[in-house]
Parts: structure tokens; C-alpha cells; sequence
């Protein structure tokens, strides 16, 4: 019975590991890519020229949207609800910057931030979400849906500034 026990709970692990990880991110083509679906009631030309402001370094206007790299940020951890010492060392160590795509679509904005990387605030090495959290296969590793994941999703949430629609 105990070995039963330990069959299962081994198999429940090895399944929660094999999960799609969380929070609106994705591995597309070997590259970590957050994609979201945002509801907003501003008007696109205010809310397109406020992100051009407040978040992007260079910015490129496309039909129905902009793209560009986004300014480094601290990543946001005390808002997704953590504290210095239960996030992992790498966030707490790191600003985070991305490459994103803003498009409107009727009342909606579709945001992909894709070439996401971490720079310590100091400058020097810049790495990749992909060599952080992505192993060998193309998943998410499991430390990536405990802390990680939720910290970036809720910094680029933030960053964004709109209310989510699935």
C-alpha cells in the first residue's frame, strides 16, 4: 500500500510538471512569448500614445497598433503578492525588458511580448527568459508557474494597465 501511495503521488508530480505553463505564457517556436487579450474602454490613439510614453524604449507604428522594445523594468513582485525573500534571487537581482506587439481589435488589445530578457540593473550580461526558465525539451521548467511566471505576468499586466478578458 505504502509503495501504491508513492506510485501515485509520484505520477500526480510528474503530470503537474508536463503542464502548459501559466499565466498567459507560451513557448512558440523555442522562444517564451506572453500573449494577452486586454479589454479597455480607452480610446486606442490615447491608450497607444500612453504606452509609447510611458513603456517603450523605440517604438514602431503599425496599421491597427505599434510594437517595439519595451524600457527595462524592476520586475513586480510585492504586487503579485510576494516578498523579497520568497521570490527567487534572479528576479530580485534583475530589470526585465521585452520586445512587444500592440494591436487593436474592436474594443479589444491583443499584447504579445515575445524576446523577454533580464539585465542587472548595474548593465553587464543581458540573458534570455529562455535560458532562465526553459529547459532542454522546450518546457517551462517548474520553478516558472510557482514565482516566476506570476511575477512577470503581473509586471507586464501592470505595465499595460488594462483589465483581462480570457
Amino acid at each position: 500500500m505504502k509503495w501504491l501511495i508513492i506510485l501515485l503521488s509520484g505520477l500526480s508530480a510528474y503530470g503537474v510538471n508536463a503542464q502548459e505553463a501559466p499565466h498567459h505564457f507560451r513557448v512558440e517556436d523555442g522562444q517564451a512569448v506572453w500573449r494577452a487579450r486586454l479589454d479597455s474602454a480607452a480610446v486606442p490613439s490615447d491608450y497607444l500614445a500612453r504606452l509609447k510614453k510611458d513603456i517603450f524604449e523605440d517604438v514602431q507604428d503599425r496599421p491597427g497598433g505599434i510594437s517595439g522594445n519595451l524600457k527595462y523594468v524592476a520586475p513586480m513582485y510585492s504586487e503579485a503578492g510576494y516578498q523579497w525573500v520568497t521570490t527567487t534571487i534572479f528576479l530580485l537581482r534583475h530589470l526585465v525588458s521585452g520586445y512587444a506587439t500592440v494591436e487593436f481589435d474592436g474594443g479589444f488589445y491583443n499584447i504579445t511580448v515575445r524576446k523577454i530578457v533580464f539585465m542587472k540593473p548595474s548593465g553587464g550580461k543581458v540573458e534570455t527568459l529562455e535560458e532562465v526558465n526553459v529547459n532542454r525539451k522546450g518546457n517551462f521548467k517548474p520553478g516558472f508557474r510557482n514565482c516566476d511566471g506570476r511575477v512577470l505576468h503581473v509586471t507586464f499586466s501592470k505595465l499595460f494597465g488594462v483589465a483581462f478578458v480570457k
